[in-house]
């Protein structure tokens, strides 16, 4: 759900959180459990896409924050 011009709500099952999109080709993720509820921002540093496997051994870890 698009709040404002930059900002995104995203509604889950489990907790909603915001993505805010900036002019520098960055962006910031608020979590409320996460970060003491202090933006996260996630800064484009190169131009060469990247990606990372959806294998993580932390997953029940984070599933008690979303709670």
């Amino acid at each position: 759900m698009k709040k404002q011009k930059t900002i995104y709500r995203m509604k889950g099952d489990k907790q909603n959180f915001e993505i805010t999109l900036n002019n520098d080709n960055s962006f910031e993720i608020i979590i409320k459990k996460l970060n003491g509820g202090n933006p996260i921002q996630m800064k484009n540093i190169d131009d060469t896409p990247t990606t990372f496997p959806p294998i993580f051994g932390d997953v029940d870890k984070y599933k008690t924050l979303l709670d």
